[in-house]
């Protein structure tokens, strides 16, 4: 796991590898025609500027990933007989040779040795103050840890059981498929820290997430690019710990990013949709108010069926008209006759939730209790022109049309029968489990 989270560091500098390589190279033209005092003081010139440059282009690795990218490649060495040690010893001595074929056969000798040597290697150029070495101790790493990454992503592709920190808590979370293990390499590659806080505290995820959003609004507004389904799933996992806060401004990202292709990929998707569905769910519970209406209809258009718990809270937590008549669209899309009971309230209240039209050359309003009858018809899956709702019709994704709910604003006698009729079908209802 940790070679994977050092996966996106490991790209980012093969530009300075690739200018290592090209130095190295016109070294090797040099050696032919210079001796070799000349060379070496030529060539660790080259490495000076080279190293400023790998450090400008790569920037310095981050701290917790290389801490656990160590940690990994250490639990898969062995140590190292006298033997191997004193191989190592003489190989690491000839990278500061004066001679490039030299050096070249040292670097190649020590990428024979495997794994074993990259902790060594990793020390080394830490502590050299040879630019030469500690370049060449880096490329031998990275060549070597890139290789065997490489080879256990791709049986883990496969199906295999690969070791990866942080899979076996992603995969009973979200299920085992091909495409969710497509979906963890990917979130490792641009979320390193989310995965290891997954196994972590809730402060970790707390940072993590705070990195997360950050990663995603440079892309957004940087790059100019659009978040992908590994920036989607990123930004509401850590939300699956209840001491995790969600704040308004992380729900702006949340509802922005739901808009984006990366989203619209993970939605078409069967084999995500459920385990997405189920993470949206467990985030939009803990919603605040600022954004109550946003989330009540993404709830709604992304079936997730929690939006009913949030909605029914809502008619409790919230006095705005416009958000009381989202949350009655959202109980009339996924309550039943038991949810009735707590519509009931704002069978009385007044408060018109839009402005007032026109329908039939008659000037038309609709208030709170309008929406409200429409929720209880609905629930009850009464036949709704005859319940006085003339052309209102339910609706697949958001229970019902607000504009289609309208009451004369001078003649209040549809209204009321409409009323009765409500009132008669509850009390039916209260009778027959009664008896």
């Amino acid at each position: 796991m940790s070679q994977v989270i050092g996966l996106t560091a490991q790209v980012s500098r093969c530009v300075a590898d690739q200018a290592a390589d090209q130095a190295a190279d016109q070294a090797a033209d040099q050696d032919a025609d210079q001796d070799a005092d000349q060379d070496a003081e030529q060539d660790a010139e080259q490495v000076d500027q080279l190293d400023a440059t790998a450090e400008i282009e790569a920037g310095e690795p981050d701290a917790e990933n290389q801490n656990a990218e160590n940690l990994d490649v250490a639990a898969q060495a062995k140590p190292l007989t006298p033997e191997r040690q004193a191989e190592l010893d003489q190989l690491v001595e000839e990278l500061s040779s004066g001679e490039f074929a030299q050096r070249e056969r040292a670097a190649a000798a020590l990428m024979a040795m495997g794994m074993d040597v990259v902790e060594p290697l990793r020390q080394l150029q830490a502590q050299s103050t040879d630019a030469e070495v500690r370049l060449r101790a880096g490329e031998v790493v990275r060549q070597l840890t890139d290789g065997d990454l490489q080879t256990r992503i791709k049986d883990f592709l496969a199906g295999k059981e690969v070791d990866f920190d942080g899979w076996e808590v992603i995969r009973a979370m979200l299920g085992d498929n091909g495409t969710i293990r497509e979906l963890f390499i990917e979130m490792t590659e641009a979320h390193p820290a989310l995965i290891a806080s997954m196994e972590g505290e809730t402060r970790d995820r707390v940072i993590a997430l705070e990195k997360a959003m950050a990663t995603v609004q440079q892309r957004v507004f940087v790059e100019r690019k659009f978040p992908s389904r590994a920036d989607t799933f990123a930004l509401v996992l850590p939300t699956v710990d209840a001491k995790v806060p969600v704040t308004a401004g992380f729900e702006s990202v949340v509802l922005s990013t739901l808009l984006k292709t990366g989203a619209t990929e993970i939605r078409q998707n069967p084999q995500l949709l459920p385990s997405f569905r189920a993470l949206l769910g467990r985030w939009m519970i803990r919603g605040t108010l600022s954004n109550r209406i946003d989330v009540l209809l993404s709830g709604m258009a992304w079936e997730v069926e929690d939006t009913l718990s949030l909605a029914v809270a809502t008619l409790t937590e919230a006095n705005e008209t416009e958000t009381l008549a989202v949350a009655l669209q959202a109980i009339a899309r996924f309550g039943s006759r038991e949810h009735a009971v707590f519509v009931q309230p704002l069978l009385d209240d007044s408060r018109p939730s839009s402005e007032t039209g026109f329908a039939d050359g008659k000037l038309i309003r609709t208030e709170i209790r309008d929406v409200a009858m429409a929720t209880i018809a609905v629930l009850y899956n009464a036949d709704l022109a005859e319940t006085g709702f003339g052309s209102l019709q339910t609706h697949p994704t958001y229970g019902f049309i607000l504009g289609d709910i309208g009451f004369p604003v001078d003649d209040d006698g549809p209204r009321k029968k409409t009323r009765e009729k409500i009132d008669r079908m509850m009390s039916e209802k209260r009778l027959v489990e009664g008896s």
